[in-house]
């Protein structure tokens, strides 16, 4: 499972993280578009439980617009930036 996180500011994003700083361990990555200086966030849950991804992911979704995507779909909506 993989989720995108559309932030319209690193300072957003960087509020969102010290939130789940202490519990999330997987992998993700960083884009920002140039374009439009919006910031993408795509997680994975490769070192979390479910349990732990999904409360990742209620919790940057208040910072954030989630969109849930498998990781070639996320793979996909980045390379069209």
């Amino acid at each position: 499972m993989c989720s995108l996180y559309i932030f319209d500011s690193l300072a957003t994003i960087i509020s969102a993280a010290k939130q789940v700083a202490s519990f999330y361990f997987s992998e993700n990555c960083l884009y920002k578009n140039p374009s439009n200086g919006r910031y993408y966030l795509v997680l994975t849950n490769s070192n979390n439980t479910s349990q732990e991804f999904v409360r990742v992911c209620n919790i940057l979704a208040e910072y954030g617009t989630a969109k849930k995507l498998t990781y070639e779909e996320a793979l996909q909506t980045l390379s069209a930036l």
